[in-house]
């Protein structure tokens, strides 16, 4: 197993809300794949795909 560095994380800070989601399970067993070998646990790569996510659609608003 290959650890990675978590990258810079900007809204993780702060309180924390319960959710649930429906996802579909061929995403989900590719995910927990991607988590495993990259030594996070599932919820450290979803919270930081989704932070990315918001982090690049910011900076592509700002640039328009």
């Amino acid at each position: 197993m290959t650890e990675f560095t978590i990258p810079d994380r900007k809204f993780v800070d702060g309180p924390k809300k319960m959710i649930s989601w429906r996802i579909p399970e061929n995403l989900i067993k590719e995910i927990e794949k991607v988590s495993k070998e990259k030594g996070w646990t599932l919820t450290d790569l979803v919270v930081t795909v989704l932070d990315q996510y918001v982090q690049s659609e910011q900076k592509s608003s700002r640039r328009k």
